[in-house]
């Protein structure tokens, strides 16, 4: 038969939650049963240093934040929470151990400018590029990039290019190119067509 004068015992639960995620419960302490207004033999620290390794930073700790550890309580049963978020970092290099290409960091424009019509003669093509860049906000939970910053600059000129002159044929384009693009739309293809010049002189 149990004692009219035996301690009464109670139980308190640590969840440690993550706020980026609807408040999902990522860890817990489990059920600690012991004597009301006993200290609770228990310490978030661990999990704590558990959880930041994966990632999470600390947001707020309601069971021991410095390291004073509350006892049992006299009534009811209590639930304490340890919430954390998720460490963001930016990152504006390639990274391979974060999974972050170079092409997730640049945007390369491509001006090409094709010749044609000029048999064994015609020009080979002009290609040059302009380059956008960005950094990018890496989630350590995830795993994923969450967010990019804007590209810079936000616009830029292709170089004006000078058509070559090929003997005995003309075109009506000598010089292409040059146009201003942003990261949106920042390809540029021309066709540069050459004709045979009759109106070459003969010598006498």
């Amino acid at each position: 038969m149990m004692s009219l004068f035996s301690k009464k015992k109670n139980k308190v639960v640590v969840n440690y939650i993550d706020l980026d995620n609807d408040g999902e419960k990522i860890a817990t302490s489990g059920e600690l049963i012991g004597d009301a207004r006993t200290t609770i033999e228990y310490s978030t620290k661990k999990q704590i240093s558990v959880l930041t390794a994966q990632g999470y930073k600390l947001d707020s700790n309601d069971f021991d934040p410095k390291g004073k550890t509350p006892t049992f309580p006299e009534d009811d049963d209590h639930v304490y929470v340890v919430s954390f978020k998720h460490n963001l970092i930016t990152v504006d290099h390639e990274d391979a151990s974060l999974g972050i290409k170079k092409s997730d960091l640049e945007k390369v424009g491509t001006q090409t400018i094709h010749y044609d019509g000029a048999a064994t003669r015609t020009p080979k093509d002009s290609v040059s590029h302009v380059t956008f860049k960005c950094s990018v906000t890496y989630d350590q939970v995830t795993k994923k990039i969450v967010d990019r910053s804007d590209w810079t600059p936000d616009a830029q000129s292709f170089i004006m290019v000078a058509t070559p002159e090929v003997p005995g044929y003309i075109t009506s384009q000598s010089v292409v190119g040059g146009d201003t693009v942003t990261p949106d739309d920042c390809d540029r293809d021309y066709i540069v067509s050459y004709e045979i010049n009759h109106k070459l002189s003969t010598a006498d």
